[in-house]
């Protein structure tokens, strides 16, 4: 039940950001020049130090894509939230945080926790430090804190697609 309120909570704010900002259709030649440039462009910095990012673009729709077997679309930001749709109907966020500190990773983990209603396993070999629990992962690499939700479906304890998006946007950001 308090998934399907959040789906339909995102749902809600990818339709007023998208009508916000008056997207048009994208024709199928410029949507794949846009996925070939995406792979090979750099990546830009994602936020001003000491806030979430919000502009997305720590990885792009073509390297989820690569890494989900799915295509997504342009994401879309909420409450600092990154979001894509993918190809098969089902979102994947992402939350950011820069110059985080213990008790940001102490509040990532609550967060987790809650929006998840399991205990939190640790993951070893990724970052400095990283826990997931159901379809939620928190991975801290230095003074990052990446939140991916909805990665891998269903988790259940083994996240390799989120782990994965973790590693693409930390080699992203550096």
């Amino acid at each position: 039940m308090q998934r399907a309120a959040s789906i339909a909570l995102v749902s809600i704010a990818i339709a007023l950001d998208v009508s916000a900002c008056g997207r048009g259709s994208t024709s199928g030649s410029s949507a794949a020049s846009s996925a070939e440039a995406a792979l090979s462009a750099p990546v830009a910095s994602a936020a001003a130090a000491g806030s979430p990012a919000t502009d997305c673009s720590y990885i792009s729709p073509a390297q989820l894509g690569s890494i989900e077997g799915a295509t997504y679309a342009a994401p879309t930001s909420f409450h600092s939230i990154c979001t894509w749709i993918g190809s098969d109907g089902n979102p994947l966020s992402i939350t950011l945080t820069r110059n985080a500190t213990d008790a940001d990773w102490r509040n990532v983990l609550d967060t987790v926790q809650g929006d998840q209603r399991e205990d939190l396993t640790p993951i070893s070999g990724l970052g400095d430090r990283a826990q997931g629990a159901g379809l939620e992962i928190a991975v801290q690499r230095g003074s990052m804190i990446v939140d991916i939700r909805n990665g891998d479906s269903p988790g259940f304890g083994k996240w390799p697609k989120s782990a994965a998006i973790a590693n693409a946007v930390f080699a992203n950001l550096h």
